[in-house]
């Protein structure tokens, strides 16, 4: 009797667990494919409870050889993203690199099309070269935990219109490239948002900042339950051996 009582109390809890986390599961897969595309989608990644997010690096976009190496005529765009660890508003020594891609695009022209990404190396640095003359936008998605930080990014982040079906928020600077000259200053830069607590698993980014930290509580929670419930057989079963 004892044996059988506990399964009919322990299985409903187990169905209710099983349901809910199903069901949280469901949720967040409809958030993310409801979510606007990214250009610069940010990674999932398992943290410690007291270690900053790491950048993700990889290795920098390939260049054409500048002209003077017997590559193409034309201009070269570069620069560095960072994160503005110590605080003084600038890119400084105290900095630490932040491994990402921008995109640069022709704006301002009707008969020309031009846009390209570039990957940042170990140093945050990031370079286009053989860039045609024109004015062009050098955007950057930086991948913030707090969306709300877009504010205090270096620039600071803007509303841009790709196309009329496309609106963002990123971080750009507008440069112009005449007679193809050189612009190798283009920093960006995000605030130190510090250490990840809780030590939880990042869910993947929806579209508008970093993923939320899933909160043990529910699992707290469904194990109670089924520890109320287990009590409750073993006080039935030894009543009905009674």
């Amino acid at each position: 009797m004892f044996p059988q009582l506990t399964i009919l109390f322990i299985a409903p809890v187990t169905a209710v667990f099983i349901l809910a986390m199903s069901a949280a599961a469901t949720g967040n897969s409809a958030r993310s494919l409801a979510a606007t595309p990214e250009v610069t989608p940010a990674a999932s990644t398992q943290v410690p409870a007291t270690e900053r997010m790491p950048p993700t690096m990889g290795p920098p976009t390939p260049t054409p050889a500048l002209p003077e190496e017997g590559g193409p005529a034309g201009g070269v765009l570069s620069g560095h993203l960072y994160i503005d660890t110590d605080g003084n508003g600038t890119r400084s020594d105290g900095d630490d690199p932040v491994g990402d891609t921008v995109v640069v695009q022709l704006i301002g022209a009707s008969n020309m099309i031009f846009e390209t990404t570039a990957k940042t190396n170990e140093d945050g640095r990031w370079e286009v070269r053989a860039v045609p003359d024109g004015t062009f936008r050098v955007m950057w998605n930086p991948p913030l935990r707090d969306p709300s930080n877009l504010r205090r990014t270096l620039p600071a982040a803007e509303t841009i219109e790709i196309n009329p079906l496309l609106i963002v928020t990123r971080v750009q600077r507008i440069v112009e490239i005449r007679d193809a000259n050189r612009i190798l200053d283009i920093d960006m830069g995000m605030p130190d948002e510090g250490p990840v607590f809780g030590g939880g698993v990042q869910l993947p980014p929806t579209g508008t900042g970093g993923g939320g930290v899933g909160a043990p509580a529910l699992l707290l929670a469904f194990a109670a339950a089924g520890s109320l419930a287990l009590a409750a057989a073993i006080a039935l079963g030894r009543r009905s051996r009674a």
